[in-house]
């Protein structure tokens, strides 16, 4: 199983990253109230959609108690987090995504115009963000609705946004970096 697990981490090391850095690519400025009125039906309605359905099911078929049904799509994750505050055993799947996503926008915007839209200071801050978020959400506390899994994508999500705005002779050595990290 040692083969497997270390495929897995491998896999699991690049693709969500990359999600978040082509979710980035996409980003364009908007008034606030577009960004998140876009997210609630383009996102967070598909969710709960999504999730009120499947724990519906799975309550039904007698696979899972209601409170932990109410709890999966209550906090929106995409595994157990053991946290000092709201820890959970459950997981709702790869569904988490719409949300991290809904609330990634929303953060990138709102540091983006705290920082006036200069590029690099609103990509340094997303990166320290991003590094609070993780540690905050491995050890001290669960957010409902991946709030904190939203804020750990930024550092990822800004990722685009700079290298959109390079000159291409640095865009290549940049991509090998990235790679090679």
């Amino acid at each position: 199983m040692l083969f497997g697990e270390t495929v897995r981490y491998i896999i699991f090391s690049f693709h969500m990253p990359l999600f978040f850095i082509f979710s980035g690519y996409f980003f364009r400025d908007k008034p606030i109230k577009d960004i998140v009125n876009s997210g609630l039906s383009r996102l967070v309605k598909p969710y709960l959609v999504y999730a009120i359905i499947t724990e519906v099911l799975l309550k039904l078929m007698n696979m899972k108690g209601f409170i932990t049904c109410i709890t999966e799509i209550l906090f929106a994750h995409g595994g157990p987090k053991h946290t000092l505050i709201f820890p959970t055993e459950t997981y709702l799947g790869a569904i988490w995504f719409l949300m991290a996503i809904f609330w990634c926008k929303i953060f990138y915007f709102l540091i983006c115009k705290a920082c006036k839209n200069n590029l690099y200071l609103s990509a340094i801050i997303a990166f320290a963000v991003s590094y609070i978020a993780i540690y905050v959400g491995k050890y001290l506390l669960n957010l409902p609705f991946g709030i904190l899994t939203g804020a750990s994508g930024l550092a990822f999500f800004s990722v685009w946004t700079i290298i959109k705005n390079m000159s291409s002779k640095y865009l290549y050595v940049t991509i090998a970096i990235w790679i090679v990290a």
